[in-house]
């Protein structure tokens, strides 16, 4: 039997030495190895962009799969397929570190639109920096209540049975 599961992420990680690598057909070629492994693996993809020396995925990931095990299957997958295609040219390799960051299905539409925009993001200087952090742990302990977040519990509930759809077909 299988389980039903709603593990939406939001990931980020670098080109090795932060290289502009991403540019051009290396971009289209690796953004194809990275959606082609997510599915390899279970995962659904909503969105892949970045700069030239990072990159975002929006994707889901199944619970049977831990997520620092998905990321490293990714990132060594399409490294080591983009490499099997061009042996004699420069190796192509991702920096070790990466982020990862959870939300909400309400949320979906803003992560998307986060990652397709990066180019007009990066140029406005309007990036939201959590979003582009891979390394430095986990966050510190919040000591104060969430604000703007909370809802009633009439509110929660009508929100959750309107989730009631299949979000991945």
């Amino acid at each position: 039997m299988t389980p039903y599961w709603q593990l939406l992420y939001h990931l980020v990680w670098a080109t090795r030495d932060h290289r502009p690598w991403l540019v051009g057909e290396t971009e289209t070629l690796i953004h194809g190895y990275v959606r082609e492994r997510v599915q390899a693996l279970g995962g659904s993809v909503f969105a892949i962009g970045g700069m030239a020396e990072h990159l975002h995925l929006v994707t889901a990931i199944p619970p049977r799969i831990a997520v620092a095990t998905f990321v490293g299957q990714v990132k060594s997958g399409s490294s080591a397929r983009y490499n099997r295609r061009f042996p004699d040219g420069p190796r192509f390799f991702w920096h070790a570190s990466y982020g990862v960051f959870t939300f909400d299905r309400k949320r979906l539409a803003n992560a998307i639109d986060y990652v397709q925009n990066q180019a007009r993001l990066h140029a406005e200087d309007a990036i939201i920096p959590v979003l582009e952090r891979m390394d430095g742990g986990a966050p510190s302990l919040i000591l104060q209540p969430e604000t703007g977040y909370y809802i009633d519990s009439v509110t929660w509930r009508n929100e959750m049975l309107a989730l009631d759809t299949d979000l991945f077909t």
